[in-house]
């Protein structure tokens, strides 16, 4: 993502990440020990969280930071002495481990959240680790960006802090052969996930099958095979999944990274309306109960914090993000702040019938093309944001009294990133 975001540096990623399952895919992943036993805390780890729920966590990530911080800046071969910038993804709880780095060494840090605020953090640290969220926001060494609308204004609900949404793509998926080319022309792909969505897949099925039959096209009857189906034939590999008629989505949460994967390489995808959505949506990680603290704000010290010149503070909100039971509120931050629901190009249907009538009439061609038109033009966007991120972190590194040579990794184009 990063080489394709900003063709002008050259990044050199140095990958410690807790999941070994994604970083493998590149070859990427560390075995270094002053990294390693961070993901075998992490995995081995229960906490109990302000929702009452035990969960894997970080327990006293304060002495978490303390011990990574007292690894990593030490001997002749420190990861902290060959980065440039700092990087923190998933889950964003982790960004704090990075503090005393920006705060004792100035080193600038990015933070690409795809994850919640409150995910895998203890309830005895939730109120703390709001408030150090909001103070690294607010520090102009750090730039933190939400892959989504809704997440995005989720932090801002729970910790004041003005985070800005920058759409994720699927470059990944592209370097590994996806791309849309429907070789199965009669045969669509079901999406549909989530223990909970999962006991009426045999009924869904049934039905479905029975109304293609009764609305068979040009074509001929249209097939639809469900993920768990592929995978266990091919492995569900992105060639295969593009080769697909559509893929037909029952989104079980409001934000997936399979969405962003698969509208990149412009397969057309088919999603229920809103209102149905509405009743789905909210059964995954992103809106799971782990937590509903928010921030307690001082109305002094927050005036116009992340605002420009000549803009107004963010209304407050009618709805909260975590009234699960609340059809209303659910309805109305989907509406809102749910990319499902504000990216152009994709088709929604109101019942099954309509879905099929729609997969035998939409002009799949038109839909592809101005998929990818659409995802030119956000990618040249997020390209201008990421450079105005590095550039903004890097100046305030070139010139913090800690740190001298931020201004020179700016100037030459050549970035260390260490994540």
């Amino acid at each position: 993502m990063w080489n394709a975001m900003l063709p002008d540096y050259t990044i050199r990623l140095e990958d410690h990440s807790f999941d070994n399952r994604y970083c493998s895919l590149y070859g990427t992943c560390s075995s270094d020990g002053r990294f390693a036993w961070l993901g075998e805390h992490l995995r081995g780890t229960l906490v109990r969280t302000c929702g009452g729920l035990y969960l894997k966590g970080f327990k006293d990530i304060e002495q978490l930071a303390e011990q990574l911080f007292d690894l990593v800046v030490q001997g002749p071969d420190s990861p902290a002495s060959r980065a440039d910038v700092l990087l923190c993804t998933h889950p964003p709880y982790s960004c704090r481990l990075f503090m005393p780095f920006v705060e004792r060494l100035g080193l600038p840090l990015l933070g690409f959240f795809g994850g919640t605020l409150e995910a895998h953090v203890p309830e005895e640290g939730i109120e703390a680790w709001l408030e150090d969220f909001y103070m690294m926001a607010k520090n102009p060494l750090v730039q933190f960006a939400a892959i989504a609308p809704f997440l995005a204004e989720k932090m801002r609900y729970q910790s004041g802090a003005e985070i800005p949404a920058v759409r994720g793509f699927g470059f990944h998926v592209i370097e590994q052969g996806g791309t849309y080319m429907p070789r199965r022309w009669s045969e669509v792909l079901v999406w549909k996930g989530s223990s909970e969505c999962e006991d009426n897949k045999e009924a869904f099925s049934e039905l479905i099958a029975s109304v293609s039959k009764a609305a068979e096209g040009p074509e001929g009857t249209l097939q639809f095979v469900h993920l768990h189906a592929l995978r266990k034939a091919d492995g569900a590999t992105y060639s295969s999944i593009a080769s697909f008629r559509a893929v037909v989505f029952v989104p079980y949460e409001v934000l997936l990274m399979t969405f962003y994967e698969l509208y990149h390489v412009a397969i057309p995808l088919f999603i229920p309306v809103k209102e149905l959505a509405a009743f789905f949506m909210y059964r995954g990680p992103v809106t799971f109960p782990h937590c509903n603290m928010v921030r307690h704000s001082e109305p002094d010290k927050d005036a116009g914090y992340g605002l420009h010149h000549g803009e107004e503070k963010q209304p407050e909100y009618p709805y909260s993000p975590f009234d699960r039971a609340n059809v209303t509120a659910r309805l109305a931050w989907i509406e809102a702040y749910t990319d499902w629901y504000l990216w152009p190009h994709i088709v929604q249907y109101s019942s099954v019938a309509n879905l099929v009538q729609k997969l035998h009439s939409t002009d799949f061609q038109a839909v592809s093309a101005a998929m990818r038109s659409e995802t030119e033009k956000a990618a040249s966007s997020a390209s201008l944001f990421w450079r105005a991120a590095f550039e903004k972190v890097l100046s305030a590194a070139g010139s913090s009294p800690l740190r001298r040579d931020g201004s020179e990794a700016q100037a030459r184009k050549d970035v260390s990133l260490l994540k």
